[in-house]
């Protein structure tokens, strides 16, 4: 299984004066290799009097590509972290800056200083919601064809072993200082549904977990996660992208079992001498055949299925189920030389 985590920012604290509502962190799926993040932070400022033109937002890691912008889509200009560090380090006189930095620096390694548009400051009592978008920089895992097992699972997890299929695994920590809700939504890619199952590890909270569509055949699957109580929590959400093709999946997978005991039978029937106990009057149509133009004419007509599927299919998905057609091809191979004989 994938070892992707995406990170999902949740920070224990807010900046003073700044109150952390919802944070709603979307992986889109572009394509079943390349993804992008969307982090929603929306804050409100939960003072009298005070207003921000900046605000606060940490991140886990660097992140490839960081764009940030306002609710109204305006891209926002924010400082590296270099700057924070120093302006900490420098004892210089923006003590608001200070006491907003310390209140978050503790479980991050990075924290973005954004600078609000100097027209649309955070006004007492106003929410407002800050976008972060940058690409996901996980490698992608899949399933292997050992997984549960070499010979287990060709029925139960049957498109796991003929396919080509991602998996990921999107995990988050809860503490009990966060008192705002997580929402994680994944977003599959075109021509894929994405599916899974999620786990609580820890003290689970007294607050409903819901979990939609991770049992459906759907392209979007998400996670609503309440507040923690007095303990902290873990919660895993693992899925996968499967083709939304069940028909084409089906049939492939049907037809490689079948060409294989095919040419398994027609290779048994040559050895073992059984030629003879095909009635001639097998008819195939044109006219009465022996049973060496039957295998011939089997084992042939299998061959060019799949020599035409191998060249046919090619999306990404199909490249296992590709590799997996040397089987029966090597099979019938050896049944069409056996009957030439």
């Amino acid at each position: 299984m994938a070892k992707e985590k995406p990170n999902t920012e949740t920070p224990r604290n807010t900046s003073p004066g700044i109150r952390l509502i919802r944070v709603i962190d979307r992986t889109i799926h572009i394509s079943s290799t390349d993804r992008q993040r969307e982090v929603d932070y929306t804050i409100q400022n939960d003072t009298d009097d005070s207003t921000f033109n900046f605000v606060l937002l940490p991140l886990r890691k660097f992140e490839r590509n960081l764009k940030v912008y306002d609710e109204d889509g305006t891209r926002l200009n924010y400082y590296p972290n270099s700057f924070v560090k120093e302006s900490l380090e420098n004892g210089r006189s923006n003590s608001e800056l200070a006491d907003n930095v310390e209140a978050i620096l503790d479980n991050f390694q990075y924290q973005i200083y954004i600078q609000l548009q100097p027209d649309k400051t955070l006004d007492p009592g106003e929410l407002r919601t800050i976008q972060l978008t940058f690409e996901q920089s996980e490698s992608v895992d899949y399933y292997r064809i050992w997984e549960p097992s070499l010979f287990s699972g060709w029925l139960s997890v049957w498109e796991r072993k003929f396919f080509r299929i991602p998996s990921f695994i999107a995990d988050v920590k809860r503490f009990p200082e966060m008192s705002n809700d997580l929402f994680i939504v994944v977003v599959g890619a075109p021509g894929y549904s994405a599916t899974g199952d999620g786990e609580v590890s820890g003290t689970e909270p007294s607050g409903t977990i819901y979990e939609n569509g991770l049992d459906d055949n759907t392209r979007v699957v998400s996670t609503r996660l309440p507040a923690p109580d007095n303990d902290e929590y873990d919660y895993k959400m693992s899925y996968r992208l499967i083709p939304a093709n069940d028909s084409m999946m089906w049939s492939l997978a049907f037809f490689w079992g079948a060409a294989t005991i095919l040419g398994i039978g027609s290779v048994g029937a040559y050895v073992l001498d059984n030629i003879s106990s095909v009635p001639e009057a097998v008819s195939l149509g044109i006219s009465t055949a022996t049973a060496s133009d039957i295998g011939q004419l089997l084992s042939g007509g299998i061959i060019t299925v799949i020599l035409g599927l191998v060249f046919a299919l090619n999306a990404d998905w199909t490249d296992r189920y590709r590799i997996l057609s040397i089987v029966p091809l090597l099979i019938h191979s050896i049944a069409w030389l056996l009957w030439r004989l």
